[in-house]
């Protein structure tokens, strides 16, 4: 236990003890600030990550994208003559 298995090598305990540790010294108020900014400055790294990651995909499937144009446009040409096919056999109405 204490070993985090997504971070090979790192130990979350003692993680947790440095910060325990060096917390420790400040007042309340100043340690919940510090807490606050360290959250903040996690979000923010966290974000970037998720950024990038987004961009490493999107990167990686604009062939799909092409593939998925192609499909529509063949799907919206065998539509068209249907619709029109529809309307043609219709017959007005004598009143």
């Amino acid at each position: 236990m204490g070993k985090n298995k997504g971070n090979k090598g790192l130990d979350d305990l003692a993680a947790v003890r440095t910060v325990v540790g060096t917390l420790r010294r400040f007042d309340d108020e100043v340690r919940d600030r510090i807490l606050r900014w360290a959250q903040e400055k996690l979000d923010d790294l966290q974000a970037k990550s998720t950024a990038k990651k987004a961009k490493k995909s999107k990167k990686s499937k604009p062939a799909d994208k092409k593939k998925g144009k192609k499909a529509k446009t063949k799907a919206k040409a065998k539509k068209s003559p249907a619709k029109k096919k529809t309307k043609a056999t219709k017959k007005p109405s004598s009143r």
